[in-house]
């Protein structure tokens, strides 16, 4: 799945080992997904929701405008449709399947991208001070930036689904043509 990052010495190190490296570093990759979830879900979003029911504008909380709506809307769907892929990797890589490391990278994908619009959603609800000590909406932007690069970019997680996906689409044109 990472290809980009190898064991030390690899040409030393024998088969078993570079199976260890490597599922190691799915494993790495999924529990940077899930926690990159969790700060989306339960971190950015609840802060932004606060905050959007905290403070007034123009005589009514800012929750109340549809556009904050929105921004939050779409932060949440994407969430609640990361969180089934992210189960479906870790049930994968559970039962040691061939097709864990796909699995992982669109977890990864998905769950990356989620976050990243869940924080940007809170930055944008909270504005200014977003970014200022007063909330904790600027860690969360390190954090999902830092988990999005950590264990293989999302970049390559992108790449690794579309590769499988391409090989899938392989196997079953040879399968449609060999039983015609």
């Amino acid at each position: 799945m990472l290809g980009s990052l190898r064991p030390p010495r690899c040409s030393a190190l024998g088969a078993r080992a570079r199976d260890l490296w490597d599922e190691a570093l799915e494993r790495g990759a999924l529990f940077a997904a899930a926690q990159a979830l969790g700060c989306g879900r339960k971190r950015a979003v609840d802060l932004a929701v606060a905050y959007a029911k905290e403070r007034k504008q123009f005589g009514k909380p800012i929750g109340a405008f549809q556009a904050i709506k929105h921004h939050l809307a779409s932060a949440q769907t994407k969430i609640e449709f990361a969180r089934p892929v992210l189960y479906a990797a870790a049930a994968e890589l559970d039962a040691m399947s061939s097709r864990a490391a796909p699995r992982i990278s669109h977890a990864k994908l998905a769950c990356c991208t989620a976050a990243d619009t869940a924080v940007h959603a809170a930055l944008q609800i909270h504005g200014a001070m977003g970014f200022s000590w007063e909330t904790d909406v600027h860690f969360l932007l390190k954090r999902s930036l830092a988990l999005a690069n950590a264990w293989g970019t999302t970049g390559l997680a992108q790449k690794t689904r579309h590769e499988a996906a391409a090989v899938a689409a392989a196997r079953t044109r040879h399968y449609i043509c060999c039983t015609l």
